[in-house]
């Protein structure tokens, strides 16, 4: 059975849950993040962030961090449309480091939160977080990226890490910061999710609001975060939308009560696999 102890850096420390709290009365009654996201679903999502990568069709075969048909097949459609640098690598980095710090903010709370504002719920909207708070954060940041360092190494020293130095994590000295990441990628997916190049180009250079969520992205953001959690409506900007996903049928669900005694949390599937 897989629990949120499983999760360790090299050094044995664990998850730290539930040690900070939000003092908002509106969130008062906020449910518990670990008893809404099983343990197996952080597994899952941080398994697919370091394996559901953007790539440009010039990257050749042998330098290639992509090993999941489906991703290669966007990596192909790339080649045809005039897309931006910073489409790919950055992209790829920024939603990256979003998930693990979710996620590390969100165990830290223990928190399930349907929050959409550009700042932190009270009391930490407008304030920095202490030493003793921050550590606490990287700590969560660092046993989230031990296990992504598990699946795929490569990647993960890619996005999380200097390799040179061993040193992996990233200072976060507020909250209201990530919680603008949220509500952005929350605006991507009213935008529409895509899963082509085409058209993709133009809502990146424009207005955020205008932006469309990749379809990788959405798969892994309903895994945790409450705003994707069993969202009704999913706009789908190309046909192609199921070579990628599919919702889970009850024989899946019958499979995974099944195996797990439980229900599973989340609606899609990704059906891509590795070459």
């Amino acid at each position: 059975m897989d629990t949120y102890n499983d999760f360790k850096d090299d050094q044995g420390n664990q998850l730290q849950i539930g040690e900070l709290n939000y003092a908002s009365k509106k969130v008062k009654s906020v449910l518990s993040f670990t008893d809404n996201v099983p343990a197996r679903d952080i597994k899952s999502a941080l398994s697919l962030v370091v394996r559901l990568l953007l790539e440009h069709s010039s990257v050749t075969n042998d330098k290639s961090c992509i090993n999941d048909l489906l991703m290669v097949q966007i990596k192909k459609l790339s080649k045809e449309e005039l897309t931006h640098s910073n489409s790919f690598g950055r992209v790829n980095a920024s939603f990256a480091k979003f998930v693990v710090d979710f996620l590390a903010m969100s165990l830290l709370f223990d928190s399930f939160l349907y929050h959409n504002a550009q700042a932190a719920p009270a009391p930490w909207a407008g304030r920095h977080l202490t030493m003793d708070e921050q550590r606490l954060f990287q700590q969560n940041q660092t046993v989230l990226i031990k296990f992504c360092l598990q699946q795929n190494e490569d990647v993960a020293w890619k996005l999380f890490g200097k390799r040179e130095f061993g040193t992996v994590g990233w200072n976060v000295s507020n909250l209201d910061s990530l919680w603008g990441k949220s509500v952005r990628y929350v605006c991507q997916l009213k935008a529409g999710v895509c899963s082509s190049y085409k058209d993709y180009p133009d809502t990146y250079k424009g207005e955020k609001r205008k932006e469309m969520m990749w379809i990788h992205h959405f798969v892994i953001l309903q895994l945790f975060h409450p705003k994707f959690r069993n969202e009704k409506d999913v706009r789908f900007q190309h046909d192609d939308n199921t070579m990628f996903l599919r919702k889970i049928t009850l024989d899946k669900t019958q499979q995974y009560i099944t195996l797990y005694h439980d229900s599973p949390r989340y609606e899609w599937l990704w059906l891509g696999r590795n070459y």
